[in-house]
């Protein structure tokens, strides 16, 4: 099985983490050069993912590139900002407002010139925003079909640039129109276009009530994985903890499962150490992911595939169990 694991992060979390409690954050903001030099220090971290056009824009494209080169690191994905500003407050890609749903288009397209011009095979599409709070708020038929035809716009955009929607149950609104994959896998199938995937985010989905490694073997079934996000949580708040802090079988059981589907793309990291350091959070997610895939590696696969085969709880516990303290 794959042991070469492709790690990446986003440059965000370099950056000063901030809430509703703290929004200036819980720690000074860094230049950016620094916060490349800070990723370079984390061990087996290779891949950056960029906001747009927070991060990477048009204007610091080239020296972008410089800084990647710099530090031997490689452009993972641009992901258009449609959610941060107040402007998109009642939805971006779902808005009734013809201004508002072209200027949140044009953004997707943007990302998508500002990823070739990078370097990068993908943009991911978290639209936060769209969504609603109230019963009798929206009308969901339109707002369902304002969100479907802007997806395949950007999809449509540029068939060789990988698109893909990440999905969450809620926050920052009540209901996010995306809040499963399974609702996120029906829209892909009626668009139809081959470049137009998904991101699983490990919070996202358990937030869902989703088993992580059913969700990857039913993306997987479509042909839709297209990324990964890995972090933690309580499955009640959007934590993005240290990576196998907290479900570490449920994550254990994720990465044997990527490994089965013959999954070959990056392990990205969205953390959010707000009170810990950024390196020493990052380094510790990858060695526990890289601890799975040792444990793996020492179980007798071809005994645990039996076992799931006949469903027997009892078998697998104890592979399992010899191979945690063997």
């Amino acid at each position: 099985m794959r042991t070469d694991i492709k790690f990446s992060t986003g440059i965000w979390v370099f950056g000063p983490p901030k809430d509703r409690f703290c929004p200036v954050g819980y720690r000074d903001a860094r230049p950016v050069e620094d916060r490349f030099e800070q990723a370079s220090k984390v061990n087996g971290l290779k891949g950056i993912e960029f906001h747009y056009p927070g991060e990477v824009s048009e204007e610091n494209v080239d020296s972008t590139q410089k800084l990647l080169k710099k530090f031997n690191l490689e452009p993972v994905f641009v992901a258009p900002g449609l959610f941060g500003e107040a402007k998109w407050k009642m939805g971006s890609l779902c808005s009734t407002n013809d201004k508002i749903r072209n200027e949140a288009i044009e953004r997707g397209k943007a990302a998508v010139d500002t990823a070739k011009k990078l370097g990068a095979p993908m943009i991911v599409i978290w639209p936060g925003q769209d969504g609603y709070d109230y019963p009798f708020q929206v009308n969901y038929l339109t707002v369902w079909d304002r969100f479907i035809n802007a997806v395949k716009e950007i999809a449509a955009y540029d068939r060789k640039m990988k698109v893909a929607l990440e999905y969450k149950l809620l926050d920052p609104r009540s209901h996010i129109l995306i809040d499963s994959v399974g609702k996120t896998l029906a829209i892909i199938q009626e668009i139809g276009l081959e470049n137009l995937g998904i991101n699983i985010e490990i919070a996202h989905a358990q937030m869902a009530g989703e088993s992580l490694a059913e969700s990857v073997c039913l993306m997987s079934r479509y042909k839709r994985l297209f990324h990964t996000h890995f972090n933690d949580s309580f499955a009640t708040y959007d934590n993005d903890l240290i990576v196998g802090s907290v479900n570490f079988l449920e994550t254990l059981e994720m990465v044997f499962w990527l490994q089965e589907v013959g999954y070959d793309g990056w392990y990205g990291l969205d953390l959010f150490p707000a009170r810990e350091d950024p390196v020493e959070a990052l380094q510790q997610s990858i060695d526990n992911v890289k601890l799975m895939v040792t444990l793996l590696n020492r179980a007798d696969r071809k005994e645990l595939k039996a076992g799931l085969q006949e469903g027997n709880i009892v078998k697998t516990q104890t592979i399992l169990r010899k191979m945690l303290i063997s």
